[in-house]
C-alpha cells in the first residue's frame, strides 16, 4: 500500500513538470515568433513613385500627376523614378495615393484602344422567348410525326 501512494505522488511530479515545461515552450514559441512585430528591421522603407491625383482610365500620365513617397513593403514592380512613369499610358483608374506599379501603365499611351475592353452581347427577353417556342414547336412536331398521326390530316 505504501508504494501504491509512492506512485501517485511521483505520477503527479511528473504531471506538473511537464505542464510547466510545456507552458514554457509555449511562452519561448511565442516570444520569438513576435520578435519581428516588436523590433522591426528596415523600417525605413524605399521611395516610390505614387499618384500625386486621380489618374483616369486611358490617359497619358504627367509628370505633374506623380510623385515619390516612402512606403513600407516595397510593391512589386513598383517604380522608383518618376521619369520612368511619365509619358506612360494608365491601363486602369489610379486612385491618389496608390503606388504606381507596372501592371497599372501601359508602355505607350498609343497602345490603349477600346479593343482592351471586352463587352458581352445579352439577348433580349423576345429572342429568348422566340428561341424557346421554336424549340418546342420543333420537338412537337417530331412526336407527333413518330406517333404516326399528325392533326389536320386524314389518312
Amino acid at each position: 500500500m505504501a508504494a501504491d501512494i509512492g506512485r501517485s505522488r511521483r505520477g503527479r511530479t511528473y504531471i506538473v513538470v511537464g505542464t510547466v515545461l510545456a507552458v514554457l515552450a509555449f511562452a519561448t514559441a511565442a516570444g520569438v515568433a513576435s520578435i519581428p512585430l516588436l523590433f522591426p528591421a528596415g523600417s525605413s522603407g524605399a521611395k516610390v513613385v505614387v499618384a500625386k491625383v486621380a489618374i483616369a482610365a486611358r490617359t497619358k500620365i504627367q509628370a505633374s500627376d506623380l510623385m515619390t513617397t516612402v512606403i513600407t513593403p516595397v510593391p512589386p514592380q513598383s517604380f522608383s523614378d518618376v521619369n520612368s512613369v511619365a509619358g506612360k499610358g494608365a491601363r486602369v483608374d489610379i486612385p491618389a495615393g496608390a503606388p504606381v506599379t507596372a501592371n497599372l501603365i501601359a508602355q505607350s499611351p498609343d497602345l490603349l484602344s477600346s479593343s482592351d475592353t471586352i463587352y458581352l452581347r445579352r439577348r433580349s427577353a423576345s429572342a429568348a422567348t422566340f428561341s424557346l417556342a421554336t424549340a418546342s414547336l420543333c420537338w412537337q412536331r417530331s412526336t407527333r410525326r413518330s406517333s404516326g398521326s399528325i392533326p389536320g390530316r386524314r389518312s
